[in-house]
């Protein structure tokens, strides 16, 4: 018996959420797809943040804590057969 569930994205799906508050803002996307149907699998999925920052030098008229930046995934599933499921998975992030 397995104890691993079976991967969620095998149906085409897609998601969009946006966030936006004071001095800040969120985006987040996931988009998932069948590329041979019952066997290979995408799902692309991302997320970028920024926010103005919540201190400001007065002397040089920047803000101190200001930042940027976002994530992403790709992964990609391959089921040869019942038995098999073999899963890529690709992640970076800059900030």
């Amino acid at each position: 018996e397995s104890f691993f569930s079976r991967q969620v994205f095998i149906e085409g799906t897609g998601i969009v959420g946006v966030e936006v508050i004071l001095h800040q803002s969120n985006l987040a996307a996931s988009v998932s797809s069948p590329i041979v149907q019952d066997q290979l699998f995408l799902r692309l999925s991302g997320a970028y943040a920024s926010r103005d920052g919540y201190l400001k030098n007065e002397f040089l008229d920047t803000d101190v804590d200001k930042q940027s930046g976002g994530t992403g995934r790709v992964q990609l599933l391959w089921t040869p057969s019942n038995e098999w499921e073999i899963s890529l998975k690709v992640d970076f992030e800059r900030y």
